[in-house]
């Protein structure tokens, strides 16, 4: 018990600490990408949408934690030479098993209840907060701000007025595959009057007295109006709120249940039920495959066993995301069974290397 508590102490502290090194590497690049998504919403919209993308992030920066914890800790026991004093001792190394598989089944359970019931919301919350975000940047402009940016259009004014988005002596650049009129030809011009309103998921810009140029033309109108789909603009992908990713697990089983699903949707609805499991039995996959990692390549080749273990996550996430669907859309896999395959064979190969360093 006295091993098996060591084992448990050292495992759960090296967790916090990768996952704390991995969100230190990740929390630049997420703020750059959260910038260019909705930069021109505030910094109160910047600090409301990043939990939801590390929400989203959780079941994929977790588990390579874990995998990088079962490294460390197995390759400090075995570099300390404490895995041969266990063996010496007459110990048998499985029973260093117990803690890790304790470990690794809180977090799956931990896991599959985030994927399946917290995260689908938070998805589909990732696409309304961005559209939402960009009508309060129109709506609640701060005091003096004369420039106006979102995705396929920009504006630069003179001036504009404090209490409604108007404004006054405008420079426009608009990017027409973004808007709902036009032919797909990118515009430029110049308007005296330029004001904004809201249809739904439209944005209306109204331009009074614009010079239009599109390239050596030059034209003039007493008054023109382009309408914007915020959700075309912020993703190109269709958007179904009813799709199998915004939806719980449990609100999946619940319509398949009642016959509520079409048939045509049936097998992407159970095809994404049993990925989130997947996904979240990745713990064990990855203890398997740690393991032998962590006492083969010890403390003089740490960064091996680093680069190892990394280079198991990428693969297996590049393989279960793109590997499994393509098998599942190709028919030669049911939607039960083609989530679970790249875990199978991984969790073969892990087992067998598991086994060959306990027995050694």
């Amino acid at each position: 018990m006295i091993i098996q508590r060591y084992v448990f102490k050292q495992l759960v502290s090296a967790i916090v600490f990768s996952v704390g090194a991995i969100l230190f590497v990740l929390v630049p690049a997420l703020l750059v990408s959260t910038v260019h998504k909705i930069g021109t919403a505030g910094l109160g919209a910047l600090t409301g949408y990043l939990p939801l993308v590390f929400a989203d992030l959780v079941p994929y920066i977790v588990p390579l934690g874990f995998l990088l914890a079962v490294v460390t800790t197995f390759g400090r026991l075995a570099a300390d030479r404490e895995w041969t004093a266990i063996r010496s001792a007459g110990i048998n190394p499985f029973r260093l098993l117990t803690p890790c598989l304790i470990v690794a089944g809180t977090l799956v359970v931990g896991t599959n209840w985030l994927a399946s019931e917290f995260s689908p919301a938070w998805k589909l919350r990732q696409r309304t907060f961005r559209r939402e975000a960009l009508e309060n940047a129109v709506k609640r402009l701060s005091p003096g701000q004369t420039n106006l940016q979102f995705p396929g259009f920009f504006l630069s004014a003179a001036s504009r007025d404090p209490d409604r988005p108007v404004f006054y002596e405008a420079n426009i650049s608009i990017l027409e595959q973004n808007s709902g009129s036009g032919e797909g030809q990118d515009l430029w011009m110049y308007a005296d009057v330029v004001s904004f309103s809201f249809e739904g998921k439209l944005l209306i810009a109204s331009f009074t007295n614009p010079v239009v140029i599109s390239g050596a033309i030059a034209a003039t109108n007493e008054g023109a109006e382009f309408s914007f789909d915020l959700d075309a603009m912020l993703d190109a992908k269709p958007y179904n709120p009813y799709r199998a990713k915004y939806v719980k697990s449990s609100e999946i089983r619940r319509r398949i249940k009642a016959g509520e699903v079409d048939e045509a949707d049936l097998d992407e609805f159970v095809y994404e039920m049993h990925r989130r499991h997947a996904l979240s039995a990745t713990y064990l996959l990855f203890l398997l495959l740690g393991i032998p990692t962590g006492v083969r390549l010890r403390s003089s080749t740490q960064l091996a066993a680093f680069g190892s273990a990394i280079a198991y996550a990428m693969v297996y996430y590049v393989l279960s995301l793109q590997l499994a669907r393509q098998l599942f859309q190709s028919g030669t896999l049911s939607a039960e069974i083609a989530p679970w395959i790249i875990n199978v064979v991984g969790g073969v190969i892990g087992t067998v290397a598991c086994f060959r360093v306990m027995r050694r």
